[in-house]
């Protein structure tokens, strides 16, 4: 399953640009540090729910879907995929159809929707056992349409990734797991002192890698 979804994820970037890509501020991540960001979680329950958000290929959800299964620890889910470009819906559909194949061959249950709205934009205020995102990573407009929407994180400057987060936080269940990989600059960087304050006083962070 994941050789396959990398390689039509190697299929649409030969598609597309560098440019482009940098452009709506796309990094796909790499299989191996997808594998390692699914055994970050830790819920444990008959049934997960799953929400990645900006969700590309939608291989973090597939590595962590993975793990749950090899390790006895979960045979079923149900998947929220939110994904705005419609360039890579193509490969995000793919991945579902191989995630469904790979529950059901393992004599599990899984249940997957994709939503192509915009996930900064959205409404929908439900809370999901696991939110495991690779945002994108793209500095925009403070008079954007998501800008305006996420208003009370931004501060000076405002980058997709960090609205993101925010966002994630209000979609996780009490006890849930947030697993994002990002770039460090929240950690410290002036323009996110006010997304930064939120994320601490929301989240009880356990780990923090540096890659």
């Amino acid at each position: 399953m994941i050789k396959q979804i990398v390689k039509n994820t190697e299929k649409y970037t030969l598609s597309q640009s560098k440019g482009t890509r940098k452009a709506k501020g796309q990094f796909f991540t790499p299989a191996s540090i997808a594998s390692f960001m699914g055994t970050r979680a830790s819920v444990i329950s008959k049934h997960i729910s799953i929400l990645e958000p900006g969700a590309g290929n939608g291989l973090l959800t597939a590595s962590l879907v993975k793990y749950y299964i090899e390790s006895g620890l979960c045979h079923s889910f149900s998947v929220t995929f939110t994904e705005n470009d419609p360039d890579v819906l193509h490969v995000l559909r793919a991945t579902a159809d191989l995630l469904e194949e790979y529950v059901e061959q393992h004599g599990g249950h899984i249940q997957i929707s994709i939503d192509d709205a915009n996930y900064l934009l959205a409404t929908d205020e439900y809370q999901y056992d696991v939110v495991i995102c690779n945002p994108p990573y793209k500095k925009i407009r403070k008079d954007s349409a998501e800008s305006i929407a996420m208003s009370k994180y931004v501060f000076g400057q405002p980058n997709l990734y960090a609205l993101f987060m925010c966002k994630a936080v209000n979609n996780l269940k009490r006890g849930g797991d947030f697993i994002f990989i990002t770039p460090r600059s929240w950690v410290s960087g002036n323009y996110y002192k006010v997304a930064r304050k939120f994320l601490l006083n929301n989240l009880n962070l356990t780990e923090l890698v540096l890659f």
